[in-house]
């Protein structure tokens, strides 16, 4: 490593060119303050985006899916409306099985088909209906929903229903 014992003696700048050199330095100064300023709103902004994005996805993923967690009934509905309250298009039912047991609402979407097909609920009907003798109906589309009090909600529809009655899908 080398010591330097003596340095030379400062040279003197033309009074022009000091003033040039302290024009360009406070320049230099100033534009890194202004530019502080003009990245904090590029970089907050992207950040704020995307908390409020993935706030909203984590929203979306709850609410698009959510089990049944009343497992002793199930509702069969006639038109895809949630009603009012306890009065609504269709039937409850409570598929044999131990009594809140997983399996008694399992197959709800296959209990409430089987209704259709015996010609027990038609759509728009507000009750069980009388079926006409030896006759097979035809089935709508049919989608479980998880309804606000957590029982299984089927009905006629595809699947975009649930997200339309803003209940979350049934997840299986």
């Amino acid at each position: 490593m080398n010591q330097i014992d003596e340095l030379p003696a400062p040279r003197s700048l033309p009074a022009h060119r000091r003033h040039a050199a302290r024009s360009q330095l406070e320049a230099i100064v100033g534009s890194q303050g202004s530019r502080r300023r003009w990245m904090r709103g590029p970089v907050i902004v992207p950040v704020v985006v995307a908390i409020v994005l993935s706030t909203a996805a984590a929203s979306v993923a709850f609410l698009r899916f959510q089990p049944v967690t009343d497992k002793s009934t199930a509702r069969c509905y006639t038109v895809a409306s949630l009603g009012d309250g306890d009065r609504f298009s269709g039937t409850t039912i409570s598929p044999a099985g131990t009594a809140g047991s997983a399996a008694q609402v399992d197959n709800a979407l296959g209990v409430c088909a089987d209704l259709w097909r015996q010609g027990l609920l038609r759509l728009a009907a507000t009750s069980i209906q009388r079926p006409a003798p030896n006759t097979t109906n035809e089935v709508p589309s049919l989608v479980a929903c998880t309804l606000s009090n957590g029982t299984a909600g089927v009905f006629p529809g595809d699947a975009t229903t649930c997200a339309k009655l803003g209940l979350p899908s049934a997840s299986r």
